[in-house]
């Protein structure tokens, strides 16, 4: 195993017996070789040593009311917001209800007049085609596509 591996191994979980005994067996067979990182470990034995024999330090009390103050304005804040957020979003959708309603009355008016259209178009059409089918027709006289045909039989 190489050295700068095994620095990472020992710096991360041999200490904390977080290894699996297969590992561990492998890492104290390469301590037992390399003088450097047997020395590397005791560093971290002392190092590790000095943190649990240390003291713990406790921060004055103000410096906790100070936290749970600043935790209780921004719980606050956020409620506030959140609050101020739905009425943004209610005061848009009235801001923007007269820009719809012009919209939905434009889009009407306009529905009704190509319907409006499209009716007039079809009863032109229709009509139209009552005059065709009453000029074609041969029992008419009076038809209004009659090429003097009546003059002619008349001369004859």
């Amino acid at each position: 195993m190489r050295c700068t591996k095994v620095r990472k191994i020992l710096a991360s979980g041999y200490l904390d017996a977080e290894l699996n005994p297969k590992d561990r067996q492998i890492l104290d067979k390469h301590l037992e070789s390399c003088k450097n990182c047997s020395s590397f470990k005791e560093e971290l034995k002392m190092l590790r040593l000095s943190f649990e024999v240390s003291y713990p330090k406790h921060p004055p009390q103000e410096i906790w009311q100070n936290i749970y103050s600043r935790l209780l304005d921004d719980k606050a804040l956020w409620e506030k917001k959140r609050y101020s957020f739905a009425v943004d979003k209610i005061r848009m959708f009235f801001a923007f209800r007269p820009v719809f309603a012009f919209g939905v009355v434009v889009v009407f008016i306009l529905g009704v007049s190509f319907l409006a259209r499209r009716a007039l178009v079809l009863k032109a059409v229709g009509e139209q085609l009552e005059i065709l089918d009453y000029s074609l027709n041969e029992n008419n006289k009076d038809s209004l596509f009659s090429f003097g045909t009546e003059i002619e039989e008349y001369f004859l």
